[in-house]
């Protein structure tokens, strides 16, 4: 079994959409739209801005840890 089909697995369970839907309503409400929910979904950039706004310091973090 590959790591995508795991992924796809859990993304088909309903279990966790039931717990996923209040904080995804809590989010629309604090982000309406507008300009700021335009940059942190990265429309300008044609992809969501929290891969690399995570990945980046992880990274950092473990290349120093290696580094060091």
């Amino acid at each position: 079994m590959t790591l995508h089909e795991v992924a796809r697995q859990i993304g088909d369970v309903e279990a966790l959409d039931q717990a996923t839907r209040p904080v995804a309503r809590a989010a629309k409400k604090l982000i309406p739209p507008g300009r700021v929910k335009d940059i942190l979904s990265g429309s300008q950039f044609g992809h969501p801005l929290h891969p690399p706004l995570t990945a980046v310091p992880i990274g950092t973090f473990a290349a120093a840890t290696v580094l060091d």
